[in-house]
């Protein structure tokens, strides 16, 4: 019997995470896999998950084949220690000719790599901080003249906050090597140094087509003083933390309306241009002059019941079993772009 849906994921497996002792966010696809099904279910689809591990994506696609679903559901992650299989399971599943939610796979290839984003940032005329890049293996110069610290430093391929502690925030060269070595060791990848914006921080989720702009989110630090204020690992995923405890997320944020349109701007002009369709979560935090800058673009960003995007959804008066098959819905009606155009009225 034909499913409506096939749920693909990357199975959960031991790997550089949980050596790193980030195992957590590893496993919290399979919370986003219950959440889908939950939904789909209440909805009425009929639905088959399908976890895929490394070295089994011929056989995923003869399972797809066989199974001839309406819809993918992608919330396929990536494999441990490569970083690009994001992408690259995503352009397997476009090339079956069924559709598939989310991102198209060149933005899941393009947004995971951060010097590539901040790249593509800065060609369009879009606000980032400055970085510095440090490949395993090279002598440890440093940093451009113009970039100046405090600087976070983080592996240059990973989401979900891996590899952010209170140390990556680092205040000379010295600290930096420590942290940049550590990446190197620990991630098997390049470190990334960005100058630290200390401002307020927000996130926005995007859908498209048709554009829309849901309910901004703010992080908010309640640490005590000498505190990084950074969202870190822990922020996220270790609730017995001082960091879990100490970051919260108002949604929506407190916001002027000139403010709230100027993010709002930011983040759909980011989205077109990085993203094109599908669904993604734009990070952004202010500098020192309290201009807002971008950190990070998120295509399919976790949509598990304890994400920011589910706490988005909501605020924007969508219950979260509807924005999940919303996100499926929008597959299955067809592929269109978001273009600039249709942006002008939040610019």
């Amino acid at each position: 019997m034909r499913a409506d849906v096939c749920i693909v994921y990357n199975e959960p497996l031991p790997g550089v995470f949980e050596a790193a002792g980030e195992s957590i966010a590893v496993s919290s696809v399979l919370d986003a896999v219950s959440a889908v099904t939950e939904a789909l279910h209440e909805k009425g689809y009929s639905y088959h998950p399908l976890p895929v591990r490394p070295g089994e994506c011929n056989d995923m696609l003869r399972r797809l084949s066989r199974l001839n679903p309406r819809v993918i559901f992608n919330l396929f992650e990536g494999f441990d220690r490569d970083p690009d299989s994001e992408g690259m399971v995503a352009r397997l599943l476009e090339k079956t000719g069924i559709a598939v939610t989310g991102a198209p796979s060149r933005a899941l290839t393009d947004c995971i790599n951060k010097v590539k984003t901040k790249s593509r940032l800065r060609s369009l005329g879009l606000p980032t901080a400055d970085w510095h890049l440090y490949e395993p293996g090279t002598s440890l110069q440093p940093p451009s003249a113009g970039l100046r610290f405090p600087c976070v430093v983080k592996p240059l391929a990973t989401d979900a906050s891996h590899g952010l502690t209170e140390r990556s925030l680092v205040s000379s060269f010295h600290e930096m090597c420590e942290q940049v070595e550590l990446v190197h060791a620990r991630y098997a990848q390049a470190a990334l140094v960005e100058e630290f914006l200390p401002g307020r921080e927000f996130n926005i989720l995007v859908m498209s087509p048709p554009l829309r702009l849901f309910s901004i989110a703010e992080i908010r630090y309640s640490l005590p003083a000498g505190k990084a204020h950074l969202c870190t690992y822990a922020s996220k995923w270790e609730e017995n933390d001082e960091y879990y405890a100490a970051t919260q997320v108002q949604c929506p944020a407190h916001l002027s309306a000139a403010d709230a349109r100027m993010i709002e701007g930011l983040a759909a002009r980011t989205f077109a241009e990085l993203v094109g369709r599908g669904y993604a979560r734009i990070d952004m935090r202010a500098d020192r002059s309290g201009d807002i800058n971008i950190l990070e673009i998120n295509p399919n960003p976790d949509i598990g019941p304890a994400s920011g995007a589910k706490k988005e959804a909501e605020a924007s008066g969508m219950s979260y079993h509807d924005f999940i098959c919303e996100i499926m819905a929008q597959a299955w009606s067809g592929q269109g772009s978001v273009n600039l155009s249709a942006c002008a009225s939040v610019f």
